[in-house]
């Protein structure tokens, strides 16, 4: 016949041999709770290394994204404001300018001849202008310079040019050339920010 006592629990009292067998295992058990924590906290520490990682790299491309875009509109906002100061400028420039370098001219004369004549106090000073503007001159120079100075009028200069000669020395004053040079300048930077605005 067949007991079934291998079928039920056994609550018979272990032997020595059983406890010191129990003892090394709780040992080992003990060293297993360290390996597993061990590991965990390992685990833990590379996930959060990792986590922090990718962090730093979102941010990074955030930041560098939101640099691109403020740079962008940095670029698009300065397009902008130059494309709307431009007839601004060619209005001052076509104008203004002239109307107010003609109100100075008679300063700009004694500028030059004063500075001629630092050299050459004794020497006479001549001053070619255009056809009607001696009246206009020779005012404003007497009253300025101390030396003799003759206003002479030439048909073939321009409203704006005058030649001066004090002694051996020349120069010419040109409004209308300086007037052309800054349009062209202006023209040139208007230009260069258009090929900007195209080419991004």
């Amino acid at each position: 016949m067949m007991t079934i006592s291998h079928l039920l629990e056994d609550f018979s009292i272990a032997t020595a041999e059983a406890d010191v067998a129990q003892m090394i295992s709780d040992d080992a058990l003990e060293d297993l709770r360290l390996a597993s924590f061990e590991q965990g906290y390992t685990a833990g520490w590379d996930d959060a290394i990792r986590a922090q990682a990718e962090d730093q790299s979102r941010i990074t491309g955030a930041l560098g994204r939101n640099l691109e875009d403020l740079s962008f509109t940095y670029q698009e906002a300065l397009v902008q404001m130059m494309t709307t100061v431009e007839p601004v400028f060619h209005a001052l420039l076509e104008r203004v300018l002239p109307e107010a370098l003609m109100q100075t001219i008679g300063v700009q004369i004694v500028e030059q001849c004063t500075e001629m004549a630092k050299d050459q106090l004794d020497q006479p000073v001549r001053i070619v202008v255009p056809a009607g503007a001696a009246d206009k001159v020779r005012p404003m120079v007497s009253k300025t310079l101390a030396m003799k100075v003759e206003v002479v009028e030439s048909r073939t200069l321009k409203a704006g040019q005058v030649h001066l000669t004090v002694g051996g020395s020349e120069r010419e004053i040109d409004q209308e050339r300086l007037v052309a040079s800054l349009r062209q300048s202006l023209e040139a930077f208007f230009h260069s920010v258009n090929e900007a605005q195209k080419h991004g």
